[in-house]
């Protein structure tokens, strides 16, 4: 198996940024229910107060003072607790803690409104990077659009109508669009485009930080606006991507794009899942032959089954010929 590359440094490294978190005035941070979570991993900031109800936590937020929130989504409160933060600060940053496999609670808590996530075993420089980015002045960050798309056939054109929809988006809000390919073991959007990538979604979910400078050197620049994330070269690669990390690379995404477009893989399976509960608009490609047609409605259902609303699912007839 050839190993991929490593993602080359950027300029003042891991180092020089906690240096200057050091040098910087302390900013304050509430901790909730995380006993175990000490100062020392959070340089540049300091533990203003520590809750461990609710109703403590809610008090202090509401007496404000602190640049952000950081709790365990471990808590069976949590969601709940998110929800009652947002809704008496909306500004204010939440950190999330979870256990690297709680895939689904990581998509539960983005959409409560937790503005980052960062998983056990904390690192100093997983959790500053997710405070910093949680703690940022209100109006810097991007919140994109994701659009993804399902081909309910096989060869139905849905990663040629991926590559055009990024390109188009591109073209009418003039500035970059991401493309992501999700098919991990046999997605084509690099080869649509003739290009072979440097880095890939292999290289990004085995980094220590995914963020937005990681994003940015990860993603390959085509001509036409669009930055594509391609799927790893090797199926070894392809299979040790975990699905619980899918959420926070596209979290990132779309803190850094405004449109992002998803080609997924014609499976329903954990990492498509988590896709689908990120993306705001689904398009269900479909060929007017018997066996598309069937797919659609079987996969309609499901989705409804799952709570996806309609106005999140659209169909797109592919290949139609007028009689």
């Amino acid at each position: 198996m050839r190993k991929a590359a490593a993602l080359p440094p950027r300029r003042g490294g891991a180092g020089h940024r906690v240096l200057a978190r050091e040098r910087a005035v302390s900013r304050p941070i509430l901790v909730h229910n995380l006993p175990d979570f000490e100062p020392a991993l959070v340089p540049g900031f300091r533990i203003a107060l520590r809750t461990r109800t609710t109703q403590e936590l809610l008090a202090a937020v509401t007496a404000g003072g602190v640049a952000a929130v950081v709790l365990d989504l471990g808590d069976p409160h949590a969601l709940t607790t998110i929800t009652q933060i947002v809704e008496t600060q909306p500004a204010l940053g939440i950190v999330g803690v979870a256990d690297r496999s709680d895939g689904s609670l990581v998509l539960a808590a983005l959409r409560a409104g937790c503005t980052e996530v960062t998983l056990r075993p904390l690192s100093q420089e997983d959790v500053c990077t997710a405070l910093e980015r949680a703690s940022a002045p209100a109006g810097t960050a991007v919140v994109g659009r994701t659009v993804a798309l399902f081909g309910t056939i096989g060869g139905a054109g849905t990663t040629t109508l991926a590559c055009h929809l990024a390109a188009e988006c591109a073209a009418t809000t003039q500035q970059p669009v991401a493309l992501v390919d999700l098919d991990l073991e046999f997605g084509g959007v690099a080869s649509a485009f003739d290009s072979a990538p440097n880095f890939t979604l292999a290289d990004v979910a085995r980094a220590g930080v995914i963020d937005a400078a990681l994003i940015e050197r990860a993603a390959l620049a085509l001509p036409g606006g669009v930055r594509l994330l391609a799927r790893p070269p090797e199926l070894d690669d392809a299979h040790a991507i975990d699905a619980a990390v899918v959420p926070h690379i596209l979290h990132a995404v779309r803190g850094l794009y405004p449109v992002t477009v998803l080609d997924l893989p014609r499976q329903l399976t954990p990492l498509v899942g988590a896709a689908l509960e990120l993306a705001d608009k689904l398009i269900l490609v479909v060929q007017l032959t018997v066996p598309s047609v069937r797919n659609a409605r079987r996969l309609f259902g499901a989705l409804r089954r799952e709570g996806v609303p309609d106005d999140r699912l659209e169909f797109v007839v592919n290949r139609y010929r007028r009689s």
